[in-house]
């Protein structure tokens, strides 16, 4: 949060559009974003007005593995783990060739009407 919240203050929240978080990073090993730093970016980025967006091609694969393996999700069921993954977001992006499990295509979500009107 400390290299993210300079690196804006940095540059200007005016030139950062959106901060794309990668739920899950095959790069870096698979391994899932925790719940916990998700909430404290959308709380950073809320107090600068910058919008967070979700790359969720592993989704289904993150809420899985957030229940096996952070605390306090054991419980929870894989449905409502989802929820409360994109909840802080205001919108993502998905390649539908990894959990959606077809040859080609994704989609865009955006919650914002003017976002929505503006890439039609």
């Amino acid at each position: 949060m400390d290299r993210l919240e300079a690196t804006i203050e940095r540059v200007g929240p005016d030139r950062v559009p959106f901060v794309l978080i990668t739920i899950i990073n095959n790069s870096g090993g698979g391994q899932p974003v925790s719940m916990a730093n998700i909430r404290a970016t959308s709380r950073l980025l809320k107090r600068y007005g910058i919008p967070l967006v979700f790359d969720a091609c592993r989704f289904a694969e993150h809420c899985f593995f957030s229940k096996e393996r952070e605390p306090g999700y054991a419980d929870v069921p894989v449905r409502e783990i989802a929820r409360l993954l994109f909840s802080p977001g205001d919108g993502c992006l998905m390649s539908a060739k990894k959990d959606g499990l077809v040859n080609i295509g994704g989609f865009l979500s955006v919650n914002d009407e003017r976002w929505a009107q503006a890439i039609t």
